[in-house]
Formats: structure tokens, C-alpha cells, sequence
């Protein structure tokens, strides 16, 4: 005889499922997919955190060498094993820099600092002034894009500054009198473009004033 029972919720599951495979199908595949979705985008924002660490790591640490061994005589083929290095390093980085702006200016920083030792004269430098220049323009490609979406970005605005200031003074000492000016006029729009913000902080102001002397 058929026994009349109400079930227990694993029979009640098993009769439901058995009732609406397809729907009960498709929740599970959409279900799944989300799931492994955010594993990848936590996988992903962990791989962008590491290299957001290690690039600083490389401006901080790495290139700061470059600081210390730069007066010492003979040190000329150790520093450029330096530079050789970092820009390697920081190339690696320029297609996962394009799709984070944090790491774009850590890695757009760390550009900066690899060229003037390269060869931006009114530093110390290697006198590699093509290097300089290519590897500013590296930099340049990571922050005007990123300044076009988010013009209000005071970090970059004070960076493109300085980058353009640093190719303004390499046109200027290769006699390339116009395109001295038109980095001189594009250092000048970013700075204006911070200043108009309002209140620029204190660690700043040297650098700002710095900038303008010398476009002046």
C-alpha cells in the first residue's frame, strides 16, 4: 500500500528539482558563473594590489639606489644596470597600469624618476637624453588619458606637470625651441588646472613654485 507521508526538505528538494530541471538548471549555471566571476575579479584586484606594492617598491627602493651610488666614482656601469632594469620592470607593467589609475601613476612616478637619471640635465644623470625622452613619454601615455576622464585628479595634474616641465628642459637644451614652448604652455595648463582647485597642500607648494620658475 502507498503510504501517504509529508517528507522530509531533502524530499521536498529532490521533488522540486525533479519538477523544474530546467529552471533549477539555469539558477544553479548563473549561480556558479558569479561565484567564479568574483573569485577572478578578488584574484585579479589582489595581482593589481602586489604590483601596485611592488612598484613603489622599485621608485622607493631600487631607483633610490641610484641616489646613493650615483657620486661615487666608477659607478657609472652599476647605475645604468639600474636603469636597464627598472625599465624593464616597469614596461611589464604598462598593460595592467593602463586599467587601474593608481598603479598608472605609481608606474607614471616611477617614469619620472627613471628618466631624470637617465639623462634630464638639471639633475645628475647619465646623459642618455633620447632614453630620457622616450622614457618620459611613457609616462605622458599613462596620465593624459587618465586626465580626460578625471581632470580633477590632483596627483596627476602635479605629475603631468613635472613631466612636461622635464621635456620642456630636454627640447630646450636640444635647441628645439617650439616644442620647448609647447611643453612649457602644456606644464603651465596642468598647473593652472591645480591651483584653480583651490588650496594646494604644503608638501606641494616647493615643487609648484619650482615648476613655474623654470617654465618663467
Amino acid at each position: 500500500p502507498v503510504r501517504a507521508r509529508s517528507g522530509n526538505a531533502w524530499y521536498r528538494t529532490r521533488k522540486f528539482v525533479r519538477r523544474y530541471r530546467l529552471p533549477v538548471a539555469a539558477t544553479v549555471l548563473t549561480v556558479s558563473s558569479l561565484t567564479v566571476g568574483l573569485f577572478v575579479a578578488n584574484s585579479q584586484r589582489a595581482i593589481a594590489q602586489r604590483r601596485f606594492q611592488q612598484v613603489r617598491q622599485l621608485a622607493n627602493k631600487v631607483l633610490g639606489l641610484d641616489l646613493v651610488i650615483r657620486l661615487l666614482p666608477g659607478s657609472t656601469k652599476a647605475r645604468e644596470e639600474i636603469m636597464a632594469m627598472s625599465q624593464e620592470y616597469l614596461e611589464g607593467l604598462g598593460a595592467e597600469a593602463r586599467s587601474d589609475q593608481s598603479l598608472a601613476l605609481e608606474v607614471a612616478n616611477a617614469y619620472l624618476i627613471l628618466a631624470r637619471a637617465q639623462g634630464v640635465p638639471y639633475v645628475a644623470n647619465l646623459g642618455h637624453y633620447a632614453q630620457a625622452e622616450r622614457t618620459l613619454k611613457k609616462a605622458d601615455e599613462l596620465l593624459d588619458p587618465m586626465l580626460k576622464t578625471s581632470p580633477r585628479n590632483r596627483k596627476a595634474l602635479l605629475l603631468s606637470a613635472e613631466i612636461a616641465h622635464d621635456r620642456m628642459i630636454l627640447a630646450n637644451t636640444d635647441h628645439r625651441n617650439e616644442e620647448a614652448l609647447t611643453e612649457a604652455r602644456k606644464a603651465t595648463a596642468r598647473l593652472d588646472a591645480l591651483l584653480n582647485l583651490g588650496q594646494v597642500p604644503t608638501s606641494d607648494l616647493g615643487t609648484v613654485t619650482s615648476l613655474l620658475i623654470n617654465i618663467a
